[in-house]
């Protein structure tokens, strides 16, 4: 379940941007397969750009082994980082993608982990390479 979502509202042209995704499972176990994790940004035709994120699925129990009260654990998704230096100015989809790690499985939406929040939007590319979950739109701009 997606918490919040922080992110600059402006930075000087091509400096270094920080996106930071709060997220709690409200599952009951840790994803058990390896997943790559990247915020991407969407542009109007559709190109997807990746942003290679830190985090790991492998550790987000839903609460602390233990812990009798049950009090969910918030983690976090990350990119710190520049932004493509070739992106066309206008309006973006920000958004981020669970992807299976494993090469037969890495770019099948079919297998990308879709949040459970019901106001994120889902997107399926046209190839079915990638499954998103949006979060919100971004104006690049020269």
């Amino acid at each position: 379940e997606l918490q919040q979502l922080m992110l600059p509202a402006k930075r000087p042209d091509n400096s270094p941007i920080h996106l930071k995704l709060e997220l709690i499972n409200r599952g009951f176990s840790a994803v058990k397969h390896p997943c790559t994790l990247a915020f991407v940004l969407i542009d109007p035709t559709g190109k997807v750009y990746e942003l290679p994120a830190e985090g790991d699925p492998a550790t987000w129990l839903p609460f602390a082994a233990g812990d009798l009260s049950f009090k969910p654990i918030t983690y976090n998704i990350e990119y710190k980082g520049k932004l493509p230096l070739h992106l066309i100015p206008g309006k973006y989809k920000l958004g981020v993608w669970i992807a299976d790690a494993s090469t037969q499985m890495h770019y099948n939406y079919r297998y990308d982990i879709r949040c459970a929040n019901g106001n994120t939007g889902w997107w399926i590319s046209r190839d079915g390479q990638y499954g998103i979950n949006v979060l919100t739109s971004l104006t690049i701009s020269k």
